[in-house]
């Protein structure tokens, strides 16, 4: 899971009556850490997924997400992790923001675009 550093103001998905779509995100991460504890994580990965459903909940519970907790929380190696975060920021996939207290650090949220796919995969399942 990832290291969620501040509470952010609340956001359409917070929004939803039914906590149903954030359960099921939950749900699918465990179930993929269960994979990874049964058959192993080398030979089964996605990690742009996994960031994906980490910025998922933690938009959902309010939550600030830092670059490097989002590349820990892809599951993989740092380099990995980061190497995916800028391929879904050029993808419009997430967004990249400044902590307008630390030059240091950002954080990522997820675009409009994919937390309308989000939600609508998860209604789906």
């Amino acid at each position: 899971m990832l290291a969620h550093d501040f509470a952010i103001p609340r956001n359409r998905v917070d929004l939803l009556p039914d906590q149903a779509p954030i359960e099921k995100a939950r749900h699918i991460q465990a179930q993929r850490r269960l994979r990874d504890d049964i058959l192993g994580a080398e030979l089964f990965g996605d990690p742009g997924w996994d960031l994906m459903l980490d910025l998922y909940v933690a938009q959902a519970s309010g939550k600030r997400v830092s670059v490097t907790s989002a590349a820990i929380g892809s599951g993989k190696p740092m380099s990995t992790g980061l190497r995916w975060v800028k391929l879904l920021i050029e993808h419009g996939l997430i967004h990249r923001e400044a902590d307008p207290h630390d030059g240091r650090r950002s954080y990522l949220h997820l675009t409009d675009t994919a937390l309308d796919a989000l939600e609508d995969f998860l209604a789906r399942c």
